[in-house]
């Protein structure tokens, strides 16, 4: 009686997640019909194991295993590292993975690999990426499994970005799994690297979350805000400040305000992995006002009184200090002191010179700070147009970056257009990946040089990214990318104001999707 009684329980919650979830993918009729008859052969093979028949044990046991594949892959094949047999599980887990049985292979295959100790695993990473590459079309489940094998090999950035792009690629048909996998990933890595505000904006909102990923979102909400944490202002992922470094461990952010002490010990108790997250929960609870309170000093004041004298000894300080290393000070809050300081240096005279010797120098003096002025805005993405307006030293910054960038954008778009003309396809999962790198550059340019030059470089983009797209449909019916870039499209179409290319990514998309 028992045993019956567990299975209908389990049964009921089942069909309680598949409702409260609101999943729009069930799997097929097929796998439904034969998971129902495994169902009653195991409760009848379990009832026969309890009234006696020690014989029908193992079959029962088998059974269960082939009801509950996911459980067996989570927690035992996934710790332990046994790459084949999750992924032979994992093709048979059709309540978690709906009809990408072999998505979720790979994802299962992928994370197990993950988890495996350092060495040398090119075996089993060319194992899983000739089974991916067997698949057609590609699936957000496939992208989520080369990022982890991308992790794996200590590929961190690229991982990050394709993990980032999961959310993109079908998410209202592909299983939650794949987003809530992603997500916590990303949530895990950001807060590593002590971003904050990044995790807060993983941890947000209902899709994708789990329970290591609300339990991360509320420690970051104690945590953001102190004076470790120099990443409150805009920052990219992958570029974290000294002071957020040195922050160790798992790091994270959820909402805007803090979060009670026993709400977080509540999240602890129902959440994964309690070891590593013990000494972020215990740190996140003694957060103090002191800590808070210290944090509101703005970092451009403190770089701009910790050096104080005359204006070109003030500057030269202050740019030694951060050349050297950003101290905590966040890099938007670098670069408008550094301009600030050296618009005041370059005009105030040079002592104990001749005119002519002091403009040379102060000419040499301005082209080297232009220099390092650049490569810090490169390094960080920082929207140098939107400040250049106050600073004539970030003027002479944005007219140097500005031919750097569109030059980037047009070599890298032209190579591409070269490659589609020429016939030369790439793995579906490669010419993913090299239009998330292109896409990327074209962020970085439209992020520094503002929407002029954004409107500058969108006709070529839009020229060449349009026939990738066009051709992933019509020649290797890769449905799903070619959607998103046409949606893409459509959207940067809208930002800069092209009425020809709206039109045509309008249609586009109302005949694709």
């Amino acid at each position: 009686m028992s045993w019956w009684l567990f299975a209908l329980i389990y049964g009921l919650v089942r069909i309680l997640r598949l409702v409260r979830t609101k999943e729009l993918q069930l799997p097929e009729q097929g796998f439904v019909v034969l998971w129902s008859m495994v169902f009653i052969g195991t409760g009848t093979f379990g009832a026969i194991a309890l009234l006696g028949g020690l014989w029908c044990a193992p079959v029962a046991l088998a059974g269960a295993v082939l009801l509950a594949p996911w459980r067996v892959i989570r927690y035992l094949c996934i710790p332990l590292g046994w790459v084949r047999p999750a992924y032979y599980l994992g093709s048979i887990a059709g309540w978690t993975w709906n009809h990408d049985l072999r998505g979720g292979a790979l994802v299962a295959g992928a994370w197990a690999l993950a988890r495996r100790s350092p060495g040398d695993h090119s075996a089993l990473i060319n194992w899983l990426e000739q089974r991916r590459d067997q698949s057609s079309p590609l699936l957000a489940s496939q992208v989520l499994a080369t990022g982890l094998i991308a992790a794996t090999r200590g590929d961190l950035a690229g991982a990050r970005a394709l993990l980032e792009s999961v959310d993109e690629i079908g998410p209202r048909t592909t299983p939650r799994t794949i987003h809530a996998l992603a997500r916590e990933w990303l949530a895990a890595e950001a807060a590593d690297r002590g971003d904050w505000t990044r995790v807060a904006t993983l941890a947000a909102g209902e899709r994708g979350r789990t329970r290591i990923t609300r339990l991360l979102g509320a420690i970051a909400a104690n945590l953001r805000d102190t004076r470790h944490d120099a990443a409150s202002a805009p920052r990219r992922a992958g570029e974290p400040s000294p002071a957020a470094r040195a922050t160790s461990g798992i790091s994270t952010g959820t909402g805007t305000g803090k979060t009670a002490s026993w709400r977080l010990w509540l999240l602890w108790l129902q959440s994964p992995h309690r070891r590593d997250t013990w000494p972020l929960v215990r740190r996140a609870v003694r957060v103090s006002a002191t800590e808070h309170s210290s944090a509101a000093i703005p970092p451009s004041r403190q770089l701009m009184t910790r050096h104080a004298g005359a204006a070109h000894r003030e500057a030269l300080a202050a740019h030694i200090t951060v050349l050297r290393g950003l101290h905590g000070v966040h890099p938007a809050d670098a670069l408008r002191g550094l301009a600030c300081m050296w618009d005041r240096a370059l005009d105030a005279p040079l002592a104990q010179l001749a005119p002519d010797v002091a403009v040379d120098l102060r000419a040499e003096l301005s082209d080297q700070v232009v220099d390092d002025l650049a490569e810090l805005a490169l390094a960080h993405d920082l929207p140098i147009a939107s400040w250049s307006h106050q600073s004539p030293i970030l003027r002479q910054v944005e007219r140097r970056l500005r031919n750097q960038l569109i030059s980037e954008v047009e070599i890298a778009f032209d190579a591409l257009d070269d490659r589609l003309a020429e016939k030369r396809p790439l793995k579906p999962i490669d010419e993913w990946r090299e239009w998330l790198s292109l896409r990327r550059l074209y962020h970085r340019t439209s992020t520094i040089g503002g929407i002029e030059l954004r409107r500058l470089a969108f006709p070529r983009v839009h020229l060449v990214a349009c026939r990738l797209a066009v051709s992933l449909w019509n020649e290797r019916e890769q449905h799903l990318i070619a959607n998103c870039m046409f949606r893409w499209l459509l959207d940067e179409a809208l930002l800069v104001g092209d009425a020809e290319a709206i039109e045509l990514q309008r249609r586009n998309w109302e005949e694709r999707y």
